[in-house]
């Protein structure tokens, strides 16, 4: 599962993420997407039932959360019986590679129902203002926040994905 909490003009973002044996495939199968970000005490509430429910047909191991947000972290730890960690944060250029290599490899799958991730997909542009700088644009006009949380599930794995 990954996780990216929102702020202003952003949305708190809850990935499920599987794999398949071997790693060869990487299925985004349900999101949870909040633009509202009504309190610290609803996110962790959305993240419980979030747990719960995807826990009850899958085996769901970990959660790597944005790791800007410790006090977040720390009260989703309290909250579920699901091993919570700090994301890697790898760099985002690092990520979006890796997010590319597995889309052109036709290994990365996306759920029906994962509307807002579809959309942060096919929206996702490089911000044009930064010259000679590969920076994904964040001004709130695009959704990077379902973007961010699919990479903190997955970036933990790139080794396994592409075994040399």
């Amino acid at each position: 599962m990954g996780v990216d909490f929102g702020g202003n003009k952003s949305a708190s973002v809850y990935n499920l993420v599987a794999f398949d044996k071997g790693y060869k495939n990487v299925y985004v199968l349900d999101e949870y997407y909040d633009k509202e970000n009504k309190s610290a005490e609803h996110l962790i509430n959305r993240f419980i039932d979030c747990t719960q429910r995807w826990s009850k047909d899958k085996k769901l191991l970990c959660a790597y959360c944005d790791s800007a947000e410790q006090l977040l972290i720390k009260s989703l730890r309290n909250a579920v019986r699901v091993d919570v960690r700090n994301a890697l944060k790898r760099p985002v250029n690092s990520r979006i590679n890796m997010l590319c290599r597995l889309i052109s490899a036709g290994r990365f799958f996306v759920s029906d129902k994962c509307v807002h991730l579809i959309e942060a997909l096919e929206t996702a542009v490089w911000d044009s203002s930064k010259l000679n700088c590969d920076q994904r644009l964040d001004d709130g006009t695009t959704n990077i926040d379902s973007l961010d949380a699919l990479e903190y599930a997955i970036e933990r794995y790139e080794s396994h994905l592409f075994k040399v």
